[in-house]
């Protein structure tokens, strides 16, 4: 599939981009097929399950009577190797080639040999029922954290671990990014979020080595690790133990080989990261809540965590619906911890996610708020998590369970970055267990919702489930025409055009982020920089390319026959260099692969034709406009 789209740049230069996106949709024998963090799986229409594919296998029925030796020079011939033959002549081979594509080889195979081979197919994995397929994780102390047992996290694990580009943040007392478990630790990554926009501490584990500038202009100075709201400065740490055990909770290091596993903590590599935003050093208040949640959903946090509660607010209350109608935030909110109804606020507000608690049998932790909208629990005694001092302690009540929720919102998100916050709601509503045996049919507006426990108790696998079954599976790559382009085809919102912020030119490969206006030299090229984003929820496969073409601007030039390499640039006079064709190509360039949310910067090569060769430029040193 080709999209063209087109976007320019301020000043001299404007710019034509073309990306090739490979599809991630395959039907191979009149089966669905669709490409998952880079690994393809059969997609089961029955139950909406996805089963990894064994990339390097092929299964062959072979026609009745195909001899040994006739099978034997076949698996020579297309480079595999022969494993066994079954009685109802389905044969095993290992594809032995360095670099293939399974379903070009197996359709040249079969295409091949049609004469022997009766039928072909490509195996695939699946799981026994009611045991997870993912890695017992090696945390220490792992086997003790019963809740993730209980959520069926390893079922999760199998379809994700928790994306690097989903951000979580913890509104709470502050977050210790000094764990090893949650910051940098021996194994050289964290899962503690980095502004890249404000310049990195001297050193990383104090706050008071910044540059002392707002380098991101987000009025915070040296925000780099988050904010203390309370405090009015950047020290996100804390003082006390509540947001460390929160953060644990939700993205703790998984399978790293120490302490504990995080429900979206990665395996053994980066998972979701966690934001820490202090809003009360002891307790929590509301003239710092407001602007901390303004703060969460600006950065781009896609889950907000406050497993506290306070008394009615208008400023938070305003927040919320900003954070969540604006910036498309998901809130997950602590139903509150004194075992009364209603529920508290801010959980009590009707766009958050409130959550309360339940124990190991199921039924509504005492001390956990309930009530008629109460939306869903999950598990609140015993929780074993992070705290202060690289140690970890059990953790407890509604402030416990609210991070499991958000973790598991963490991984859907993670597998599907393109859920709406309704279809989070949806996800969670159709997949909660009805447990603990209370009414989930009292209310005859709202079935499936107790008063004790809300839509049931969270499970995990069902979730993420359900969320990679909306996924789209579409590639979008976009380069923005304009500050406000948000990569809806056409871009009717761009009057300017030659205003991108994604496109520019630098006169030496200097990395430079500032556009130039191109010098030219005869052999000296300058460098056209593109910013390519990924704004699908799939993540691209590393081989599409950005392709770049050149034409001379003006008034009376229209789209395509500019750009068609058909037509000639005027004749120089005299001509000391050969006639170039509008359209001529500049350059391609491949694209990395890119996860989703994520953007990188391409740049090519480009010697300026020099404009006195030209009869319309005569007397001039330099271009009026030159599109690219």
């Amino acid at each position: 599939m080709k999209i063209k789209i087109y976007a320019f740049c301020l000043l001299n230069l404007c710019f034509m981009r073309t990306i090739n996106a490979q599809e991630n949709l395959r039907t191979f024998q009149n089966k669905e097929y669709v490409k998952i963090n880079n690994q393809w799986n059969l997609l089961n229409t029955a139950d909406l399950r996805y089963y990894p594919i064994q990339n390097n296998f092929v299964t062959i029925k072979f026609v009745e009577n195909t001899s040994q030796e006739v099978i034997n020079n076949f698996a020579a011939q297309n480079n595999l190797t022969f494993i066994r033959k079954a009685i109802t002549r389905w044969c095993d081979f290992q594809i032995n080639d360095v670099s293939f594509d399974i379903f070009n080889k197996c359709t040249a195979m079969k295409t091949a040999n049609i004469t022997i081979i009766d039928k072909l197919e490509i195996p695939s994995q699946g799981s026994y029922n009611n045991i997870s397929n993912a890695a017992v994780p090696n945390d220490p102390s792992y086997g003790t954290q019963w809740h993730l047992n209980r959520i069926n996290a390893q079922g999760a694990w199998n379809i994700t671990t928790g994306s690097p580009t989903v951000k979580v943040a913890v509104l709470d007392s502050g977050t210790d990014w000094t764990h090893n478990d949650l910051g940098l630790g021996n194994d050289n990554y964290q899962n503690i979020y980095l502004n890249n926009g404000e310049d990195a501490w001297s050193n990383p584990n104090n706050p008071l080595t910044g540059n002392g500038i707002d380098d991101d202009g987000n009025g915070l100075i040296d925000d780099w690790k988050g904010y203390n709201f309370d405090l009015n400065n950047n020290n996100s740490r804390g003082v006390i133990f509540h947001g460390t055990r929160v953060g644990g909770i939700i993205g703790a290091k998984t399978n790293n080989n120490l302490g504990v596993a995080g429900v979206a903590g990665g395996f053994n590599n980066e998972g979701v990261k966690i934001l820490p935003v202090g809003v009360g050093q002891n307790a929590p208040n509301s003239i710092a809540i407001d602007d901390a949640i303004l703060y969460a959903a600006a950065m781009g946090c896609k889950v907000i965590n406050l497993s506290l509660s306070i008394g009615y607010s208008l400023a938070v209350n305003d927040a919320i619906d900003y954070a969540y109608n604006v910036y498309g935030a998901t809130i997950v909110v602590s139903a509150g911890n004194l075992g009364l109804q209603p529920i508290l606020f801010p959980a009590s507000h009707p766009l958050v996610i409130s959550v309360g608690a339940t124990t190991q049998n199921d039924t509504r932790l005492l001390g956990s708020n309930y009530g008629a909208n109460l939306f869903i629990t999950a598990p609140g005694i015993n929780i074993l998590t992070t705290t202060l001092n690289n140690n970890y302690t059990n953790f407890e009540l509604t402030s416990a369970a609210a991070p499991i929720v958000s973790g598991v919102i963490a991984l859907m998100y993670s597998v599907n970055p393109c859920l709406t916050q309704d279809q989070v709601k949806n996800i969670l509503k159709d997949t909660a267990e009805k447990v603990g045996g209370y009414n989930y049919q009292w209310n005859p507006d709202n079935l499936g919702q107790s008063v004790e426990l809300g839509y049931g108790r969270i499970n995990a696998f069902l979730a993420v489930q359900a969320a990679q079954g909306l996924n789209p599976y579409n590639l979008d790559l976009m380069i923005r025409d304009s500050a406000d382009d948000v990569g809806q085809e056409p871009n009717t919102t761009t009057q300017y055009m030659w205003t991108s912020t994604d496109i520019w030119i630098r006169n030496s490969d200097d990395d430079g982020l500032e556009h130039q206006n191109p010098e030219y030299h005869p052999t000296n090229p300058t460098y056209a920089y593109i910013k390519v984003k990924n704004n699908s929820c799939i993540p691209s496969s590393g081989t599409e390319v950005v392709t770049l073409n050149w034409a001379k601007a003006g008034s009376s030039l229209s789209w395509p026959a500019s750009w068609d390499g058909l037509n000639y640039f005027p004749s120089p006079s005299p001509a000391p260099q050969p006639n170039i064709k509008f359209g001529d190509l500049v350059g391609t360039t491949t694209i990395p692969v890119l996860q989703p949310g994520q953007e990188t910067i391409v740049k090519m090569r480009f010697i300026v034709p020099n404009p006195q060769n030209y009869s319309w430029f005569q007397g001039s040193d330099q271009w009026h406009f030159c599109l690219l």
